[in-house]
């Protein structure tokens, strides 16, 4: 059996982790907002907020995932 070589892309790596710090403090920041009432609860910023957090959690996971290249 050959061994796998494995390749880090360390753009995408770094890409990746910036996305998901962004998606966990937006979907953080939404969590928080809401619970101290604030002016956006339950209005189309928070919802914006919601979505660009989870798409920057699985965006920023998945080209993590794809930073590694196995040969």
């Amino acid at each position: 059996m050959a061994e796998k070589h494995v390749r880090i892309h360390r753009r995408r790596m770094i890409i990746g982790a910036v996305l998901v710090v962004v998606g966990l403090l937006l979907v953080l920041g939404w969590t928080v907002g809401t619970s101290f009432n604030s002016p956006f609860a339950g209005s189309p910023v928070q919802y914006t907020m919601i979505a660009l957090g989870v798409l920057g959690l699985i965006g920023g996971a998945l080209l993590g995932w794809k930073a590694v290249e196995k040969h």
